[in-house]
């Protein structure tokens, strides 16, 4: 029988200190927002998934002045040119 070799799962292997990966989002209205949210309450998940700290730092939208209907992380902007994510 032959034999298979196992590959360590990602979960083992994000060991190691995390490293950040900045996200810029476009779109801030039930989409976007649902999406920021869940890289909120799954952040640690990710973490250890990837080995990799996510973290949302622009989050474009048509009219930044419109109140968004979800929680603005305090280290992220809200952007109205698509060229600052870019």
């Amino acid at each position: 029988m032959p034999t298979v070799a196992r590959r360590s799962s990602s979960l083992s292997m994000a060991r190691a200190a995390p490293t950040t990966i900045t996200v810029g989002i476009f779109g801030g209205g039930t989409v976007g927002g649902g999406i920021v949210d869940i890289l909120d309450k799954k952040a640690q998940y990710f973490t250890a998934l990837t080995g990799h700290k996510i973290e949302v730092r622009k989050i474009c939208v048509r009219d930044a002045s419109k109140p968004r209907d979800f929680d603005v992380p305090s280290h992220a902007s809200i952007v109205t040119s698509y060229d600052d994510i870019l």
